[in-house]
């Protein structure tokens, strides 16, 4: 039989787990967001590396020795 202060602390402890449940969803939502604007990013400056060659390239070609 489980005493009364025994059933308080078990719901105490639910609570608590249930907070971290809260806590570790948004953390993992806001590492989510994080990641896919580091995706985004990196794109965006692979594809400027890529146009700059591109136009690196050009200006070699057109230059005369």
């Amino acid at each position: 039989m489980y005493t009364k202060q025994d059933l308080i602390e078990n719901k105490k402890m639910g609570e608590i787990i249930k907070a971290n449940k809260i806590k570790m969803r948004e953390e993992f939502i806001k590492k989510d967001k994080h990641y896919k604007q580091q995706i985004i990013v990196q794109s965006f400056l692979l594809s400027l590396l890529f146009l700059a060659t591109v136009i690196i390239i050009g200006l070699v070609e057109k230059m005369t020795f």
